[in-house]
């Protein structure tokens, strides 16, 4: 007989869609706020630091364009 009130783990887990996309863009906004962080403070090329920085920023933008697309709603 079959027990209705047991719970079962029977089925696959399930990768959520776009996870390795996340990840990437989450590496590539610590590795290029870091280096932003770093061309500043030691005083590198003004042009380096703004190239770190828009990376940065195009990383925030995809992250939350990614969330938006892929939220439960």
């Amino acid at each position: 007989m079959t027990d209705h009130y047991r719970i079962s783990n029977d089925r696959p887990p399930v990768k959520a869609p776009g996870s390795g996309l996340r990840a990437a863009l989450w590496t590539c906004l610590l590795v290029a706020g870091t280096a932003n962080a770093t061309t500043s403070a030691l005083g590198f090329s003004p042009v380096l630091s703004v190239i770190f920085g828009l990376i940065t920023v195009a990383s925030i933008v995809a992250l939350i364009t990614h969330h938006r697309r892929h939220r439960g709603n």
